[in-house]
C-alpha cells in the first residue's frame, strides 16, 4: 500500500477538521490549569503535559497517534532558541525533533525524522511543553534513554494512548467551546447521525493532520505567510516512490532551517 492509501487507510471515514482557534483554546486551557492550580500533585501536573504535547505534536508534525505515543526519551532532540547556532538557525529560533524510524546502515540518525519550531508564529509553544514533559519525567524517576514519554500509570506499566487523550482532554475541551457558542463546532452534536456525531467526526488523529494541512494552505491570522509546496512535502511524511518524484526533489537535502520554516511562519 502506498501514497494516500498508506497514510489514510483504504476505508477511511470522513473526519472533520478543527480550526487553529480550537487548538489555541485547548492549549491555553491546559496551561491555565498547569500554572494556576496549586493543588496539583507532581503526577497530576505530568498528566497535563502529555495531553499538551500529543495535541501539539499531532498538529505541528502531522503524525499518526501511534507515531506520537511510541516515542522514547532517546528519540527526542531539543534545540532551544539559546542553542540556535549549533544548527545554523537564526537567533531566537529553536526546534523539537523526533526520530520515528529505526536505525539502518544508511541512516545512522544523522538527523531526526520530523521537526517543529520551538515556538510557532501563533505562539504554539511545542518546545517549552516537550522540555517540561521531560523534566517532569525526570522528577518521577524516568531518566533512562529507553523510558517512554507518555505514561498512563506512575509505575509505567501502561503507556498513554491517543484514545485516552481524545476522551479525557480533546473531546471535553471541544465540547466546552461548542457549548460556549462556537458556531463551527455547533454542527457536531451527540445525535446518532454519524455525519454529525461528535465522537465519530473527531475520532482520529487524522483530524489534527487535515486541520494543519488546510491551515497552512493560506496566510492565516497570527502567521506571516502560507506554506510553499516544497515545505508541505517536507513536513508531511508521505510515502513517495522514487519514480514518482522529480529528480530535483530526490537530490534536495533540507537543513534544519529549511525544515522548521513551515511551523515557524505558517502555524
Amino acid at each position: 500500500m502506498t501514497g494516500l492509501a498508506w497514510r489514510l487507510g483504504k476505508d477511511s471515514r470522513q473526519i472533520a477538521p478543527v480550526l487553529a482557534r480550537h487548538i489555541r483554546y485547548n492549549k491555553e486551557a491546559r496551561s491555565s490549569r498547569f500554572f494556576n492550580d496549586r493543588n496539583l500533585s507532581l503526577w497530576e501536573k505530568y498528566c497535563l503535559a502529555p495531553d499538551q504535547c500529543m495535541e501539539l505534536g499531532g498538529y505541528l508534525l502531522w503524525l499518526r497517534g501511534g507515531e506520537v505515543t511510541s516515542v522514547n526519551r532517546e528519540d527526542v532532540t531539543l534545540c532551544p532558541p539559546a542553542s540556535h547556532a549549533l544548527h545554523d538557525l537564526p537567533p531566537g529560533v529553536g526546534f523539537v525533533g523526533k526520530r520515528l524510524l529505526p536505525l539502518s546502515k544508511t541512516s545512522q540518525t544523522v538527523r531526526v525524522d520530523v521537526v517543529a519550531a520551538w515556538t510557532t508564529s501563533s505562539s504554539l509553544e511545542y518546545g517549552f511543553w516537550t522540555a517540561t514533559l521531560l523534566e517532569l519525567l525526570s522528577a518521577l524517576g524516568f531518566t533512562t534513554p529507553g523510558d517512554p514519554l507518555y505514561l498512563m500509570t506512575p509505575d509505567s506499566s501502561r503507556w498513554y494512548t491517543s484514545r485516552l487523550w481524545r476522551h479525557s482532554s480533546f473531546f471535553p475541551l471541544l465540547r466546552e467551546q461548542r457549548d460556549a457558542g462556537d458556531l463551527f463546532l455547533a454542527a457536531y452534536t451527540e445525535s446518532a447521525d454519524p455525519a454529525t456525531h461528535f465522537p465519530v467526526c473527531f475520532y482520529s488523529f487524522h483530524t489534527l493532520r487535515i486541520s494543519a494541512r488546510s491551515h497552512v494552505a493560506r496566510k492565516r491570522a497570527h502567521c506571516t505567510r502560507k506554506a510553499t509546496e516544497l515545505e508541505t512535502n517536507l513536513q508531511g511524511r508521505w510515502r513517495f516512490l522514487p519514480a514518482n518524484r522529480a529528480m530535483s526533489d530526490l537530490y534536495y537535502h533540507a537543513t534544519y532551517l529549511d525544515r522548521v520554516q513551515l511551523t515557524l511562519h505558517c502555524m
